[in-house]
Order: C-alpha cells, then structure tokens, then sequence
C-alpha cells in the first residue's frame, strides 16, 4: 500500500467494513495464464470468505486447477475533480474510497454442516427479511 497513513489494521474496523458490503472481486488466473476478475456475492466469517456460485463455468475451473487466488472488496466515497485545487492540470484529480485485498488459496466447502452455516449467512445478509425457507427464517 503506497499511503501508509491511510492503513487500517484493526479487525474491528476491516469486519464492520466486510459485513456492510455485498459483493467483491475475485481474481484467478485462467489456463492461458491470464488474469480473470470475478464480481460476486461474499461473506466474512471468522477469517474466512464465502462465495456461492455454480460448480460449473470458469471461475471453478480456475480454482480447480490453481487455487491462489487475490479477492478484493472496495467502496468509493467521493470522487474529487481536478478543478478543485487546479483549474489547469488533470494530475490533481482523485478519488477517495476505502477496500481490502486479500491473497489465499480457494477451496469448495465440502462439510455439510460448514456448508450451510456458510448459506445461512448468505440469507442473513442478502435477505434479512426471511422467506427462504431456512429453520431461523420460517416463511
């Protein structure tokens, strides 16, 4: 990270920042050896994210066959034009927004009970208001 002054390391703050957002970017790499970035839905849960996606398509063939991958979330919080300090030049144009990056290694979640503590989790965030069926949510 160039900014230093801008780092944050406190859990508190990077967990409270994860649970309030709804999707990210998943970075693979795919058999040509190119860079593949993914937006999908994620959860945080005790160091850990969980995505949910089909078994089939790219991405999973990605990980198959090499599961480091990169997982960046990111929010923008204003963007600051140039002729704010500089009526003349571009350079001063910026952006001020806040994000994580992460660098781990994927895997399919194969225990069932991890599995669908991982999916509750999912309805807990994306569908707070129930109706999926789950025992917590009963229709």
């Amino acid at each position: 990270m160039r900014r230093k002054e801008f780092k944050i390391e406190q859990e508190e703050e990077i967990t409270a920042f994860l649970q309030g957002m709804s999707f990210g970017f998943l970075g693979t790499v795919t058999e040509q050896g190119l860079p593949r970035v993914t937006p999908l839905n994620f959860v945080y849960s005790e160091g850990h994210f969980y995505f949910h996606g089909s078994h089939a398509g790219g991405k999973m063939e990605h990980i198959r066959r090499q599961q480091q991958v990169c997982f960046t979330v990111a929010d923008e919080f204003a963007l600051i034009p140039s002729y704010f300090s500089d009526p003349e030049l571009a350079c001063p144009a910026t952006a001020y927004f806040k994000s994580v990056t992460v660098f781990g290694q994927a895997e399919p979640v194969e225990d069932l009970i991890e599995k669908a503590a991982a999916l509750s989790l999912f309805m807990q965030k994306l569908q707070p208001e129930g109706g999926c069926g789950c025992p917590d949510h009963p229709r």
